[in-house]
């Protein structure tokens, strides 16, 4: 009796797609136990000028870790509050971030919960590297010591719908969304004509 033998090349193509998807088993496995962590929850280094602009806006003025924000509530990923994107579409690196702005030092013992107030500033990028802060909106929180539920993340370019109008806005450029978890959303985004920056409340 004679037997078929596949050529080579099919025999290797076979073995590689067995292979491909053996790795994506493991990297998929990886990801669900925490061996492999995630791009999106890498958090973004802070630029020595930046730490400059985040004092002068607020002396004692820091950026909101991931150990401040309640993750039962607000969606993942887990990571500090702060995003970058050329936000005014000038060809130049911005940021944005909530700062927590501390109201009263922490007690002795007193858990190191929002204690102050919760500032969400874009950082708009110079042609000297420097950064001009703009305050977008500011929460106050001068009771709560415990965890933030509010987040923000990047909204890519597209469509955004207002809630209360239907209103339909087209985003060019990237735009920031500030999200109070299990509430609402807000979308904070440049108008090029206008040259600065307006928001659209976008989920109740």
């Amino acid at each position: 009796m004679a037997f078929l033998r596949c050529p080579v090349a099919v025999r290797n193509k076979r073995v590689s797609a067995r292979v491909f998807v053996a790795s994506l088993f493991v990297f998929k496995l990886g990801l669900i136990l925490g061996f492999v962590e995630r791009s999106d929850a890498q958090d973004i280094p802070i630029p020595q000028r930046l730490h400059a602009a985040i004092n002068a806006v607020q002396r004692n003025a820091r950026v909101v870790t991931r150990n401040d924000v309640d993750w039962k509530s607000c969606a993942p990923p887990e990571q500090d509050q702060i995003i970058k994107a050329d936000l005014n579409g000038d060809g130049r690196l911005d940021y944005a971030a909530l700062l927590l702005v501390r109201k009263k030092p922490i007690a002795k013992g007193e858990r190191d919960g929002t204690a102050g107030a919760v500032w969400l500033v874009a950082f708009l990028g110079r042609p000297d590297g420097s950064y001009k802060p703009v305050v977008l909106d500011r929460h106050g929180d001068t009771e709560s010591t415990g965890l933030l539920d509010i987040a923000i993340t990047l909204r890519a370019p597209g469509v955004v719908k207002e809630v209360r109008s239907g209103r339909q806005i087209t985003l060019t450029l990237p735009a920031i969304e500030r999200v109070w978890c299990e509430r609402s959303s807000t979308v904070f985004f440049w108008n090029r004509k206008a040259a600065r920056f307006e928001s659209v409340w976008t989920g109740d």
